[in-house]
């Protein structure tokens, strides 16, 4: 990234964390909050990097309707289980063996987990994701396969078969 664009990518983060701000704090500004907000936009483009070259805005569109459909379908099953009278839980640590090839989108992959209701990331063992689930039931490891698929597709564009 050169000067330019590190300078112009800080102002735009400086930007969209003071709305953020403005909306969480009901507009209540100082002088150390916009320091704060000023000096963490220059930081996060230095620790946080997504090489762009390498993303695929479209299907990373498509992954955001993929995740809100299951997120749903999932959230009802969820929700049946706490109505529940009497449910017999069954829960289980499942180990997901990973093909992403960078940090990042491991790190997506298993964001995406742990949002889903009723799986958490615990972490990486081997080369596997590790995933609390909370009932046998719950898992679908087509989907976890065809999740990671999108991932790979997502970020990871140019490890794509043409």
């Amino acid at each position: 990234m050169s000067k330019k664009e590190y300078i112009f990518t800080a102002l735009k983060l400086f930007v969209v964390y003071s709305l953020l701000w403005a909306v969480l704090s009901s507009f209540k500004f100082s002088f150390f909050v916009i320091s704060f907000l000023f000096i963490f936009s220059f930081i996060t483009p230095l620790i946080f990097t997504l090489h762009l070259e390498k993303f695929a805005f479209i299907k990373g569109i498509k992954l955001i309707g993929f995740f809100i459909y299951y997120s749903v379908k999932s959230g009802l099953l969820v929700a049946i289980y706490a109505l529940a009278k009497k449910i017999k839980l069954e829960p289980i640590i499942y180990k997901l063996p990973l093909r992403t090839t960078t940090p990042f989108s491991t790190s997506m992959l298993s964001n995406i987990y742990s949002l889903m209701p009723g799986t958490v990331s615990m972490g990486m063992e081997n080369n596997n994701l590790l995933l609390h689930i909370l009932d046998e039931k719950l898992l679908d490891e087509e989907f976890m396969e065809y999740t990671q698929d999108k991932i790979i597709e997502v970020f990871e564009k140019d490890r794509i078969k043409k």
